[in-house]
């Protein structure tokens, strides 16, 4: 008949978390003339001690117990167990242990930085405490968001080999700027043990969303166009910006919910230049959309041409049309960028007043007189400033021979035309008529661009009627200048 043994003394009491350890010891008394060699029985594999034990003769020792639970107690109940101190003499000690197991602390908080529109995964340590596979459950709680839409997820599931560590990748993603706070789970649906992560994301502004490159002439348009996306089931509004004043774009666009947003951005630059300037799509509850904008304006062709016809002795003028894109008032300096001794003139400056996105007209007169039969003039109107950049035009002027013009009325026995020398130098000038009623002075040296009155005197002639023609001539040129005569007689 097998009698059980009595255990020695008080139940001795452990308290600790699962999977922490909590150390007490049992002292061993030798009343014995010899050493004992004690090789301790622990029924449980949630204590642990040393598997020899020594106790020297006539003395004491203590015998070091530690508790480290796998499992959780439920409120009231312990884990229980014996050692067993087999002695020399074929006695032993026999001794109650007992222990609580609390729920486990938080294995870290995990600290992230992410950038907010982008996605970040973390790797987070999932450690097998068993001797055999473990199947866990992976649970995450979003307890405070500073973004609504941001979200931590990763897989369902995750199988950790016996007593081995493996990643499990936690991606996280936010719309928004702000903190973010959740808690991670992984929990073993059999045994219902688990572990968790405390987890702190802060998400910080978003990189640039893209880039674009607008480049085209001064004062033409290059156009591109963003589409932004809305995820949410709600309609989004968004407001446009840009720091580049030469940049144009809608100042409001709106996202129908689960729709797209098409933001049009266009680039006019008014002088050459080659720059970044950042571009911003922002809402409420989707944060900001940073655009880099990378902008060149090159110099811009001709505008166009002007073409002048002029018999000599004549002149023509004809308007220089531009468009004036700068947002302030623009003094601009006209000139030509030949010798200018071709017959060309123009006015000094211009001013043009400030301007909005589709520009304001302005215009400068130039007026063509040519000296010389038979050449074809040619030279560069240029009009610059320095708020409103530089045009500029090819002006071609071809001269012709005069052509014959009057009839000049003549009251009573007299009268007069004005005759200007539209020659570079100071010219004598021939003046005859056809007609001997008529009388006119037959030379006059006349300055250069200078005009003079010349007079005429009329007689009736039997014979010859009341008309006639006044020719002028100089040897600089072979043309003459030819005018009709008509007595009111």
């Amino acid at each position: 008949m097998c009698i059980a043994q009595k255990p020695e003394g008080e139940v001795l009491e452990f308290a600790a978390r699962v999977r922490e350890e909590e150390t007490k010891s049992i002292v061993i008394k030798n009343t014995a003339s010899e050493d004992w060699h004690i090789k301790p029985v622990i029924h449980s594999d949630m204590w642990r001690g040393p598997e020899n034990f020594l106790v020297q003769a006539n003395a004491q020792a203590e015998y070091p117990v530690t508790y480290k639970p796998f499992l959780m107690t439920k409120e009231g109940a312990k884990h229980e167990s014996t050692i067993f101190f087999p002695l020399p003499n074929g006695s032993g000690m026999l001794y109650q242990v007992a222990g609580e197991a609390a729920a486990p602390v938080s294995s870290g908080t995990v600290k992230i930085t992410a950038t907010a529109k982008a996605r970040h995964v973390e790797m987070l340590d999932v450690s097998n405490w068993l001797n055999r596979p473990q199947r866990f459950h992976c649970a995450v709680e979003v307890e405070h968001s500073d973004d609504p839409q941001a979200k931590l997820t990763g897989a369902e599931f995750i199988d950790v080999a016996g007593l081995a560590t493996r990643d499990y990748k936690l991606a996280f993603h936010s719309y928004r700027e702000g903190q973010t706070r959740a808690k991670v789970t992984f929990t073993n649906p059999e045994t219902k043990e688990y572990l968790f992560y405390e987890v702190e994301v802060t998400a910080t502004s978003p990189e640039d969303q893209g880039t674009l490159v607008l480049e085209c002439p001064v004062r033409q348009k290059a156009e591109d166009r963003i589409l932004i996306q809305n995820p949410l089931d709600e309609d989004v509004v968004f407001s446009v910006s840009c720091e580049d004043h030469q940049v144009m774009c809608s100042e409001e666009v709106v996202a129908k919910a689960r729709g797209m947003a098409h933001v049009d951005v266009a680039f006019r630059p008014i002088l050459p230049v080659e720059s970044e300037a950042k571009l911003s799509i922002t809402s409420e509850q989707l944060g900001s959309y940073p655009y880099l904008l990378r902008l060149k304006g090159v110099p811009a062709g001709a505008e166009g041409r002007m073409t002048f016809v002029v018999p000599l002795g004549g002149k023509e003028t004809q308007s220089f049309r531009f468009q004036h894109y700068a947002s302030e008032k623009a003094d601009y300096k006209c000139s030509f960028s030949g010798s200018g001794q071709n017959g060309f003139l123009c006015d000094a400056s211009v001013t043009a007043h400030p301007a909005g996105q589709e520009g304001n007209q302005a215009e400068v007169e130039v007026t063509f007189e040519p000296t010389q039969i038979g050449e074809t003039f040619r030279d560069t109107l240029v009009v610059t400033s320095p708020v409103g950049g530089e045009y500029v035009c090819p002006v071609v002027g071809r001269c012709v021979p005069p052509k014959p013009q009057g009839p000049i009325l003549l009251s009573g026995d007299s009268g007069s035309l004005s005759f200007k020398n539209v020659l570079a130098q100071e010219t004598k000038f021939t003046f005859s008529v056809d007609n001997p009623s008529f009388t006119v002075k037959p030379e006059e040296t006349i300055a250069a661009k200078k005009a003079v009155q010349v007079k005429i005197g009329y007689k009736k002639t039997e014979g010859h009627p009341g008309t006639g023609k006044l020719i002028v001539g100089c040897a600089e040129t072979p043309s003459t200048w030819v005018y009709y005569l008509k007595s009111s007689k």
